[in-house]
């Protein structure tokens, strides 16, 4: 739903400045040290929509008013690309920066995999996204993987593989079959395992919908029966998205992934919702009984909530997004999804942000009840 490129760049060196202004020398252990409490609450963050619509310079006043909130995971980007821009050359400055301030704002993270740096890609010349593209050769994805899981082992315990394969592969024309996404996920599997065993991998998110003809449901299939990287031997989480679909409707989906799950790989695995959100435009709200405005926003993040941790097996649930994105640069939707309205000033360029009643009703709902989804 979303790709992270270079504005790392310009976001960690916002970072880093800001910690180094007070900060001593430190070692790398010291810098980082060990990851905040687990917390079953989260927010999925955009990096692009935080350089359109707020500027780096909101992004503390940001991730404090949700550290307040209570929110304790953070799901963001460490690419491939500002990591190793050249073949070999590794550089950990922006990825130390993510890991280091969310730990500043007692949030974890859960660390997407992906974006593919032109060097590596097998994108056309031509294409503007080689970070949508696999890699050319998969002893460079695997190093990747290793050198991220070696640096921040016991610090990042969660790991995502690319985002919503399916679509990816729609996106780049069919260049993410399920063939090629299960060797990425197997392979980030086997090195974050042998660097961290203690840590967890989750898929981009695959569906399994039915009739079995659907493209998402054969895309699922095939990935479950891959005979090198079957799906249910290189994950440890199932995870799900549910834009903009009804609390009443995710129970029914969770029902089914339980019945899914026990078919498909004997077992049943923790559950973690990674990807939620719903309007708060009336203009955008579709849903029955959620279209009076930022209320029924709230009143929908409330619902879901509670629907998922009724279900003893859904340990995280993470809201997409934390604020706008009003100026419309991240695509066809979630324009007002975010716990924070941005509001246009006519100072500048970036709006400034406003703490929407969603965000006060997922502050009350962890207050409210502070362990769950937890073991």
């Amino acid at each position: 739903m979303k790709k992270i490129n270079s504005f790392f760049l310009a976001l960690c060196g916002f970072i880093l400045s800001a910690i180094h202004s007070y900060a001593q020398p430190q070692t790398h252990e010291q810098r980082i040290g060990p990851p905040p409490p687990d917390s079953p609450y989260g927010v999925d963050m955009n990096l692009i929509l935080v350089r359109n619509e707020l500027g780096l310079k909101q992004l503390p006043v940001l991730l404090a008013g949700l550290s307040q909130a209570g929110i304790g995971y953070v799901r963001i980007g460490l690419d491939w690309s500002a990591v190793e821009p050249q073949p070999g050359v590794w550089n950990f400055t922006q990825t130390d920066g993510i890991v280091q301030t969310a730990a500043r704002y007692h949030m974890r993270v859960l660390a997407e995999l992906g974006g593919t740096p032109r060097w590596a890609s097998t994108a056309p010349a031509t294409a503007l996204n080689p970070w949508d593209y696999p890699p050319q050769n998969w002893n460079d994805w695997s190093a990747y993987v290793t050198q991220l899981a070696r640096r921040y082992h016991g610090m990042v315990m969660a790991w995502k593989v690319l985002n919503e394969p399916v679509l990816l592969n729609r996106r780049v024309g069919g260049a993410w079959p399920a063939s090629t996404y299960a060797r990425a996920l197997g392979l980030a599997y086997r090195a974050v395992h042998r660097e961290d065993p203690d840590a967890a991998v989750m898929s981009g998110c695959v569906w399994w919908d039915d009739p079995a003809t659907m493209p998402n449901s054969q895309y699922y299939h095939a990935l479950v029966t891959d005979p090198t990287y079957p799906l249910y031997k290189n994950i440890d989480i199932m995870n799900l998205h549910y834009n903009d679909i009804p609390p009443k409707a995710q129970a029914k989906w969770l029902v089914d992934l339980h019945r899914v799950m026990r078919r498909d790989a004997g077992k049943e695995l923790p559950i973690w919702v990674d990807e939620v959100a719903y309007p708060a435009s009336p203009s955008e709200q579709n849903d029955a009984g959620y279209k009076d405005g930022e209320e029924s926003q709230a009143k929908y993040l409330t619902d879901t909530l509670a629907v998922n941790f009724a279900d003893p097996q859904v340990k995280k649930v993470f809201w997409t997004f934390p604020f706008d994105g009003p100026s419309r640069t991240h695509g066809p939707v979630e324009y007002t999804w975010g716990l924070y309205a941005v509001v246009r000033s006519h100072v500048g360029r970036h709006g400034v942000l406003r703490p929407r009643p969603s965000l006060h009703a997922y502050a009350a709902y962890i207050r409210a009840h502070p362990t769950s989804g937890r073991e």
